[in-house]
């Protein structure tokens, strides 16, 4: 293109947009000036972007995009489908064979679990409610979204990452990538202020507030991150004082926090590196340094003055009631146990089918009648909507007892392979990796357990990545061209 003609359409977007962000700073919409701001220069980058770059800021920023039809929309979803085109451009340009034309490796219990799915979609169909016209109804359309998100991960996520090169390219982006929200978010945390913490809440950033520092649910998930590749030093080879700054960062967001499952998961991890690295002395260790720490933190619970509205003073609910009732961890477990009660209830009326997602009707007319009706109506909107706060009983009380099993049996059937190849591997590099995704794995699956479910993007990225690497010739130094693809 002519250099004279680029300058003609940038002086001509320059006068179209010039008024618009004009009458923005005029009504101090600083909202819309920065989103607008934030696609721009995405949409710039993005032609010269990598898909293995693409994918690390779709897996490490905890963001949803909130688009008019489908709300909590998944930014994964948009970034899988640009390295997806980028991918087919790049190939055709480079005369390689295009994406169509591979034959991808799909287990079948990945079909029977996704067309199980289907299937209890098709008994009731559901659509998003604004196009339903119906305001007061709970569609379930954004479960069922995801579950299709997930099945595009699985399908798509190997085009995108196709090389051991990729893959490092990869982690070392979501490294990146993983700190920059992460300080974003402490940031924000000891600002407390509630202008920002509203635009962390529309992009699906949750915040629970208070009059000290405030808690980011998310934040906790980017710590792990973190700290479970610091303490895999072969596989980005960083320097043991790059490691450290990593696991203490990652510690610090895990912190302040202060989310009891993001404690959960950073001993899930710890504990099988010892574990998947043979390191048995530390395992020992470790196991006995979890008791003291328990037992003093009980002590310091119940015995010391501390401030409840300093975040981080929640983790001590895990062992001290008196905390648990000064937090609201105590109101967070009896919130959980209505809807857990509830839902085991439903699985028991319908073990094998399910009641589907969505579907309620009205159910936002209770919440102006009584206490009582406004409670039991925000257990039946979780069950509706998917949210349960635990994957096993969600998926049971939605999909049914067959999708369970289906799904375990996928799931555990690639855990156990990645496993044995830890073991398997005469490369330093190869164990760590796949003692890495398994750690990973089993931390993400137990997360879920108490605050997810099955259609969880990030649980299925890490599934696609086992198959991945498990397909991989690692031990090949020189063959980085290497790909999954038969």
């Amino acid at each position: 293109m002519d250099i004279k003609f680029k300058r003609i359409i940038c002086i001509i977007i320059g006068i179209i947009l010039a008024p618009i962000i004009g009458n923005w700073i005029a009504e101090e919409s600083y909202f819309k000036i920065g989103l607008f701001f934030i696609i721009f220069t995405t949409l710039i980058l993005l032609p010269v972007m990598k898909p293995s770059v693409i994918m690390a800021f779709g897996f490490s920023a905890p963001i949803l995009i909130p688009i008019p039809i489908i709300q909590k929309f998944p930014l994964i979803f948009i970034c899988l489908c640009c390295a997806f085109f980028i991918r087919i451009i790049s190939d055709s340009r480079e005369g390689a064979i295009i994406v169509q034309n591979y034959r991808i490796r799909i287990d079948y219990l990945v079909i029977f679990f996704f067309g199980w799915v289907l299937m209890r979609y098709l008994l009731d169909p559901v659509v998003p409610r604004h196009l339903s016209g119906q305001s007061e109804d709970v569609s379930g359309f954004l479960a069922y979204f995801k579950y299709f998100c997930c099945l595009l991960i699985f399908l798509l996520l190997p085009i995108a990452l196709r090389t051991k090169d990729e893959i490092n390219n990869f982690l070392k982006w979501s490294v990146i990538i993983s700190i920059i929200f992460g300080f974003i978010f402490l940031v924000a945390s000891f600002a407390n202020n509630l202008l920002l913490n509203n635009i962390l809440n529309v992009f699906g950033i949750f915040t629970v507030g208070g009059s000290g520092t405030v808690r980011i649910i998310m934040l906790p998930f980017l710590g792990l991150h973190l700290v479970s590749l610091s303490l895999y030093w072969r596989i980005l080879n960083y320097s043991r004082l790059t490691r450290t700054l990593l696991l203490g960062i990652g510690l610090i967001f895990i912190l302040f926090g202060a989310g009891r499952l993001g404690v959960l998961q950073l001993i899930v991890v710890i504990f099988s590196t010892s574990l998947f690295l043979k390191k048995y002395r530390l395992f020992y260790s470790l196991t006995i340094l979890s008791i003291i720490v328990l037992i003093s933190g009980h002590f310091i619970g119940e015995n010391v003055e501390l401030n409840p509205e300093f975040k981080p003073v929640r983790l001590l609910s895990i062992v001290s009631p008196k905390i648990a009732s000064l937090t609201d961890a105590s109101d967070n477990n009896e919130w959980r146990k209505d809807r857990w009660k509830s839902a085991v209830e439903g699985i028991l009326e319908k073990p094998f089918i399910g009641y589907g997602y969505g579907n309620l009707k009205g159910i936002f007319g209770n919440y102006f009648n009584s206490a009582e009706l406004l409670k039991e109506a925000k257990v039946q909107l979780s069950l509706a909507s998917g949210e349960t706060h635990n994957a096993l009983l969600s998926a049971a009380f939605s999909l049914g007892i067959p999708s369970v099993i289906l799904f375990l049996l996928l799931y555990f059937k690639i855990f156990y392979k990645t496993c044995c190849k830890i073991y398997a591997e005469n490369n330093s590099y190869a164990n760590h990796l796949f003692a890495w995704i398994s750690c990973y794995l089993l931390s993400t699956f137990v997360s879920i357990q108490g605050g997810g479910e099955f259609n969880n993007t990030r649980l299925w990225f890490l599934i696609t990545m086992a198959v991945i690497i498990s397909h991989l010739d690692i031990n090949n130094e020189n063959k980085t061209e290497e790909t999954i693809f038969t």
